[in-house]
């Protein structure tokens, strides 16, 4: 029997890998780390960078496998999905945009997370690794990665492991975060999250369009007519 068409994993990998990059920027997420963290010895701060790092590593790993399995207990199609995701993830790209400073969007959310962890033993489950790095907005790009998936359990695995990647990205800036704040001004961070904004937007975007398409085969056929 010939197997339906299946695009394969690179590009969407790679479309996978941009997005959540964008999404968990980094370079805003040292500096609120930093606030999370301040007054705490230099091997506190580590420490906490590694418990985040796994933390966000295995949040976002859980949402991935269990994607399938959420919009389908709750009736939820991938295309409406799709159109309320590229929504919200557009709302949180125009805020990127118009930020004032490279944190300024997601420590002015956050503000009360940020106030409540500082309290805290540990601030690196609640709030750094969730809501702060894994939000809304990761959560919904891997359920929506999750649903798109056509390679089976091996797509899942080697997303799973871009996933462990990244994770490992943000405790490697968390690590260095006192150092990335001496040698990163605002105005760094400010042009990191206007680029990622725009990131964030266009796949937003691509988003929508995909889940409308998917609805409305009319609109793929005039697309490619």
């Amino acid at each position: 029997m010939a197997s339906i068409h299946q695009p394969p994993l690179q590009p969407h990998l790679i479309q996978f890998i941009s997005s959540l990059l964008a999404l968990l920027n980094p370079l805003a997420d040292f500096a609120l780390f930093l606030s999370l963290t301040s007054g705490r010895s230099r091997s506190e701060q580590r420490g906490i960078a590694v418990q985040a790092a796994i933390a966000i590593a295995v949040i976002m790993v859980t949402v991935l496998w269990l994607g399938n399995p959420i919009l389908t207990g709750f009736g939820i199609s991938i295309e409406a999905f799709s159109v309320a995701g590229g929504i919200i993830l557009f709302g949180i790209g125009l805020g990127m945009l118009n930020s004032k400073s490279g944190e300024s969007s997601k420590a002015d959310t956050h503000q009360a997370n940020i106030d409540e962890g500082q309290k805290k033993a540990s601030p690196a489950i609640v709030p750094l690794s969730i809501p702060i790095s894994a939000g809304p907005g990761v959560i919904t790009a891997l359920l929506v990665n999750a649903h798109t998936n056509t390679a089976g359990v091996p797509g899942l695995i080697t997303l799973s492991l871009a996933c462990v990647g990244l994770s490992v990205l943000m405790g490697v800036v968390f690590w260095f975060a006192p150092v990335l704040g001496r040698r990163l001004g605002a105005t760094a961070m400010h042009i990191s999250t206007q680029v990622m904004g725009l990131v964030v937007t266009a796949i937003a975007s691509q988003m929508v369009l995909n889940g409308l398409r998917s609805a409305f085969p009319v609109l793929a056929a005039a697309a490619h007519g």
